[in-house]
């Protein structure tokens, strides 16, 4: 598939890093939730790709375990490394996001969070299973690390910094170009 129009990214699992300094107690570090990523105009080459734009939200916890929320909206490139009957992705994304992770604070008013809004930067590595049009299939793991953190507002005062890693399914849709036309007969000039 050479054109993907729209793809999908399904994760409904996160793993989180950070901790909020000064003895507070680390967040949950495993979060199941919603989330998911909306991506439009992939475009691929002979050994490389790139993303025009994905958006994505991931909304972890329950109500009885503080939760994570994180928004982003980014653009994505990388490398297709094909090994015979498998293929897989590995690229990197950059653009704005929000992100807090709640943790259960000691001596702390009211909601506690790590995190933080500013530039991410994304490592991720797709497994395809299927990438012939008109549909892609891969597992999908994707960190989401806080590079430059302009505001330490994530929807609270976010007191450290925080990465988040999502693991789940990726689902692309689109089509190949048409093939060449064979080449006509030759004609000689005299």
């Amino acid at each position: 598939m050479r054109l993907e129009i729209i793809g999908f990214e399904l994760t409904p699992l996160s793993f989180n890093l950070g901790s909020p300094g000064s003895g507070q107690p680390s967040p949950t570090r495993f979060q199941p939730g919603p989330g998911g990523a909306l991506r439009l105009g992939k475009l691929r080459w002979p050994g490389v790709y790139w993303t025009l734009v994905q958006a994505g939200l991931f909304l972890g916890g329950d109500t009885n375990d503080p939760g994570t929320i994180f928004a982003h909206i980014e653009t994505e490139a990388g490398v297709t490394l094909n090994t015979g009957a498998h293929a897989f992705e590995l690229g990197l994304g950059v653009g704005a996001g929000i992100l807090g992770i709640q943790y259960l604070p000691v001596g702390c008013d009211g909601s506690c969070h790590i995190g933080g809004a500013g530039m991410f930067v994304s490592p991720v590595a797709r497994y395809m299973i299927r990438q012939a049009a008109p549909y892609a299939v891969a597992v999908v793991a994707r960190a989401e690390v806080l590079a430059l953190r302009s505001s330490s507002n994530c929807w609270d005062t976010c007191h450290g910094r925080a990465t988040l890693f999502l693991i789940g399914l990726d689902l692309g849709f689109g089509f190949a170009p048409p093939p060449a036309p064979p080449p006509g007969p030759l004609i000689q000039a005299d």
